[in-house]
This record gives C-alpha cells, sequence and structure tokens, in this order.
C-alpha cells in the first residue's frame, strides 16, 4: 500500500511540474506580441512588423489547445489594431489588409490545433490499449 501511495504521489508531482512549465510556456507568445508591438509602435509607419505577429498563434499550437491558440490569435488580431491606430487609423489600406490577414491566419492556426489535439488525443487512446 505504502509504496502504491509513493506512485501516487510522484504522479502527481509530474502532472504538477508539466501543468507549471505549459502556464510559463503561455508568456512566450504573449511576450512575442507585446515585443512585437511596441517596436512597430516605434518604428516610422514605413516599417511594418505587424505581419511578425503570426508567430505568435504558430508557436502556441506546439504546446496549447485549439481554445488557447484562438486566444492567442485574438491577441495577436487585436495587437494589429493597436498598431493600427498609432500608424494611421484603422481605415488605411495597409491595415485594413493587415488585420483581415490576421483573421484569416487565426482561423487556419486555429483549424491546425484542432487537429494537433485530435492527433494527440488519438494517440494517447491507442497507448492505453
Amino acid at each position: 500500500m505504502h509504496i502504491r501511495h509513493m506512485h501516487l504521489e510522484q504522479r502527481f508531482a509530474f502532472t504538477w511540474q508539466r501543468w507549471h512549465a505549459s502556464r510559463a510556456l503561455v508568456l512566450l507568445p504573449i511576450g512575442l506580441i507585446t515585443l512585437i508591438t511596441v517596436v512597430d509602435i516605434q518604428t516610422p509607419e514605413t516599417v511594418h512588423l505587424g505581419p511578425l505577429l503570426v508567430i505568435a498563434p504558430a508557436i502556441t499550437v506546439a504546446f496549447g489547445g485549439a481554445w488557447l491558440t484562438g486566444l492567442i490569435g485574438v491577441l495577436a488580431v487585436a495587437a494589429q489594431v493597436v498598431i493600427a491606430v498609432f500608424h494611421g487609423g484603422l481605415t488605411t489600406a495597409n491595415h485594413i489588409c493587415s488585420v483581415g490577414r490576421r483573421t484569416d491566419q487565426r482561423r487556419r492556426h486555429d483549424h491546425a490545433a484542432r487537429r494537433h489535439h485530435r492527433a494527440l488525443s488519438t494517440q494517447h487512446r491507442r497507448r492505453r490499449q
């Protein structure tokens, strides 16, 4: 009985460490969004760093599920809107295209995240059999 109790403690500790590490990984795409937004606002209007915002949801797919990837995608779109406000407004042709492109990219990343999650779930079920 004592050995089984220790095994459960080890599993709990491992699960806790994995959960804690994955939560820390969320800071990476959020930090990238913040960094790209701040640097883009500080650069002249002729320099467009907003397209780099697509990196954040692309990274999130590696460790997060569909909901987290979607949330990071929404944050990236919001950051693009903030950049647009500081660089001449939302009505410029460049910013209308950028925000629209980001929304389409977010939709594709959400789809990729769902496929990735389904593949992991299937793999996990096969291992249990």
